[in-house]
């Protein structure tokens, strides 16, 4: 029931305890399902959570997530019930203690990035998006945009003596345009800090609904570049890029040179991101920032 490739990844982030947490996971999903009374679906695509659906035998139907982290899942937690509405999935159980939460099961839960249509896909995210952003409060638990700049000079050096491909000119510009961006924030926003073409399913219940928030602090325009970095075309990458951005910008009344900047040094630290994990994904992101690099020029 365990993909291999998730038990692989899990092992190439976590070493060896990622290895002991996937070895116990069978386990834990036998002993769920008799508490419960239910039994597991096929696993949903798997990154960094376990997620499957889950069938009990009254007829009813949920989703199972359970992480590794338990100081991420809490923060997903957070962010889950800071979201609820309409176009939001709902939370129906957790045990942070335990590591899980139990999520509303949509159905027929298709994801946009079925749509082959930008504008219609860029018009969904962005009234999700809409509906989901509110000021900040003072006091909050959320990360913030400004830790995660924070963390790329000490990412960088982490990564240095592993890794002799790191495009110095690059994380020098992320680094600061990070702090020309930051300084300059008029209104910090409670983000969904991960909505991309995956994490927005279709309801018949509620219609296109978002799910799988990180939860984070920033500017409105750092929100749009997850969905900036997602299902590329490869047939001319900057001019689809340039498209999205600025019917974002006009949708949301948001400025489109911020949403590149962001772009850029986001795809920078993600990049870095995946050199720590000893994920593959880094070349790709590199590139990413080189095209939002040139939409600047």
């Amino acid at each position: 029931m365990i993909p291999g490739q998730f038990k692989k990844q899990m092992g190439q982030m976590y070493g060896s305890d990622g290895d002991k947490w996937i070895r116990s996971l069978p386990r834990f999903l036998h002993e769920f399902g008799q508490k419960h009374e239910c039994d597991f679906g096929s696993p949903y695509i798997l990154s960094y959570n376990f997620v499957a659906p889950l069938y009990y035998h009254n007829g009813k139907s949920a989703v199972l997530k359970v992480g590794y982290s338990a100081s991420d899942l809490t923060s997903e937690l957070e962010a889950l019930r800071y979201f609820q509405g309409d176009r939001f999935v709902r939370v129906l159980e957790e045990n942070t203690e335990e590591g899980w939460i139990l999520l509303q099961h949509l159905q027929p839960g298709t994801p946009l990035k079925s749509v082959q249509d930008d504008a219609v896909t860029v018009r969904v995210t962005g009234k999700i998006l809409s509906s989901l952003w509110k000021e900040a409060p003072v006091n909050h638990g959320f990360l913030t945009v400004k830790k995660r700049a924070d963390s790329l000079h000490k990412l960088r050096e982490e990564i240095a003596g592993k890794a002799d491909h790191l495009p110095s000119r690059a994380i020098d510009k992320a680094e600061t345009w990070f702090s020309e961006l930051l300084a300059s924030v008029s209104n910090d926003y409670v983000l969904h800090g991960d909505l991309h073409h995956g994490n927005i399913l279709y309801s018949e219940e509620n219609g296109w609904t978002g799910i799988d928030p990180k939860g984070v602090v920033g500017e409105r325009e750092y929100d749009l570049i997850p969905f900036l970095l997602n299902e590329i075309s490869s047939e001319d990458p900057i001019k689809q890029l340039e498209f999205r951005a600025k019917s974002f910008a006009e949708q949301l009344q948001l400025n489109y040179e911020r949403i590149l900047m962001w772009g850029y040094c986001h795809s920078i630290l993600s990049g870095l991101w995946c050199l720590e994990d000893n994920l593959d994904c880094w070349e790709n992101s590199f590139v990413c920032a080189r095209n939002f690099e040139r939409l600047m020029d």
